[in-house]
């Protein structure tokens, strides 16, 4: 089963919501708490986001990718240079 997009997913509409109170607070337009408080907790929950979408993407083992993928070649010309003398 593929991940869905971000926008479509519960932990996203929850950390934008947690985020736009934390940022009325931080421009004192809702004084609930210090603003380096908010500050530190809009980072942790910016982090914990990421981190939940990095683990939603990661396949169980055993499972086929969906996507192809492809190595990285190098620039220009592959062929191996002539000995040296």
């Amino acid at each position: 089963m593929a991940p869905k997009p971000g926008i479509q997913t519960t932990e996203f509409w929850m950390h934008l919501i947690l985020q736009i109170i934390l940022l009325l607070n931080t421009v004192n337009i809702w004084d609930y708490m210090p603003q380096k408080y908010t500050v530190l907790i809009q980072g942790v929950l910016g982090a914990a986001y990421a981190l939940a979408r990095g683990l939603a993407k990661i396949s169980p083992p055993g499972a086929t990718a969906t996507t192809a993928v492809y190595p990285i070649e190098p620039p220009g010309d592959t062929t191996e240079a002539p000995p040296l003398k």
